[in-house]
């Protein structure tokens, strides 16, 4: 709370000071002031548990200030962004549908809070439903933006997983691409770290596998690759790209890469944890070697595991038929000419003219960005016929 008491203070020194009563050399913040200015500024100050960090942070909204935690502890972000529906869960955290619960969404304070999120991290439209427009004290008001809320689990108090969050947010303040979820802030909950996201609108890539047509296929691959681009522009490796990390949305031809709990320096790396099935088979027989992973294999690594999603949505799961981790370890020691003929063409040869059977070697070969150079130019060789599905 004291965090949010200092944002308040510059902003607004005065409102500042005449929360703040002294006793017996003891400053404490004045509750009864507090819910009334907020009541003066026609907002609805909130009642109950851990209320006054939450009218706080309200009393800034309200002001015309942009409140942030910005991985400071509070206790109130349960009555400012409740929980909606759960929208994906995980081995290390939930996802969950949320907006502002207040009439603080209103006038000034909307614009200038909605102006944060859409502006300075990009965030993105949701494709759900808006419900209808909330009532405080009878009088409708604007709807309130819509985020994602990931709440990392019980478990997240252990280090190693508290590390993967603290990475993924790490990662994100670095990032700033229209294809890359963007993040709006950050806090503690009970020792539990939770990330304020934009909500990706669309589907997971992994529920699209032949149902993409040709020019769907060429704006994911554009974008995708873009993305882990950008990564590697700014040191960074996402290390998990595959078809469940990515969402596209078919409404606005826009593509999100998602789930960064992974990502870190393209440096110094010593262990690598994505996922087999898409994972650079190079890479797999460098581990053996007790050497740190080299930038230029991590990057590759990513744009194999780009390749590979891409193959996914226009034929089928990379070494269709091998479920056990034991085979394709004994498949990753061929040579990658080898492995690439491992994987299965469903599509005849005119209908995959974006994925050609070399590019799928490419992550070996090419960085990302010269990736998507030879992706925008293998579209522009690409016949004039129907648009129909891939497969």
């Amino acid at each position: 709370m004291q965090h949010l008491l200092e944002q308040l203070r510059r902003s607004c020194p005065e409102r500042a000071a005449a929360l703040i009563a002294v006793k017996d050399g003891k400053s404490r913040l004045v509750l009864s002031a507090l819910r009334r200015m907020i009541a003066a500024l026609g907002g609805q100050p909130y009642q109950g548990k851990n209320s006054s960090a939450a009218n706080l942070w309200l009393l800034i909204r309200l002001t015309g200030g942009q409140p942030r935690l910005e991985g400071h502890s509070w206790g109130g972000a349960e009555h400012v962004y409740p929980r909606g529906d759960l929208l994906g869960q995980g081995a290390f955290a939930q996802v969950y549908r949320t907006a502002v619960a207040t009439g603080a969404a209103t006038g000034a304070a909307t614009g200038a809070a909605t102006g944060a999120a859409t502006g300075a991290t990009g965030a993105l439209e949701s494709s759900a439903p808006q419900q209808a427009a909330p009532t405080y004290g009878g009088a409708p008001q604007q709807a309130a933006p819509t985020y994602a809320l990931k709440c990392l689990g019980d478990k997240s108090s252990k280090p190693t997983r508290r590390r993967r969050g603290e990475a993924e947010v790490a990662a994100l303040r670095r990032l700033q691409h229209p294809n890359i979820l963007a993040l709006v802030d950050w806090w503690y909950s009970q020792g539990r770290l939770v990330l304020l996201t934009a909500l990706a609108a669309g589907e997971p890539l992994r529920n699209l596998q032949g149902r993409v047509r040709r020019a769907e296929l060429r704006a994911i691959g554009e974008q995708l690759l873009a993305a882990i681009a950008h990564m590697h522009s700014v040191g960074l490796v996402h290390r998990d790209v595959k078809p469940s990390n990515a969402v596209w949305c078919a409404r606005t031809a826009h593509l999100t890469l998602l789930d960064l709990g992974l990502a870190c320096e393209a440096g110094g790396v010593a262990q690598w944890g994505g996922t087999l099935a898409y994972t650079l088979p190079a890479l797999w027989r460098w581990q053996h070697s007790g050497q740190p992973y080299a930038r230029a294999l991590l990057e590759a690594a990513d744009t194999w595991a780009a390749v590979a999603t891409l193959y996914t949505l226009a034929a089928r799961r990379p070494y269709h038929g091998v479920k056990q981790a034991d085979e394709l370890k004994e498949l990753f020691h061929r040579s990658d000419a080898e492995i690439v003929e491992l994987f299965e063409w469903r599509t005849q040869p005119c209908s995959v003219a974006l994925l050609r059977e070399r590019l799928c070697a490419l992550g070996t070969q090419h960085s990302a960005a010269e990736t998507l150079a030879l992706w925008r130019a293998q579209d522009a060789h690409v016949p004039a016929s129907s648009e129909s599905s891939l497969v």
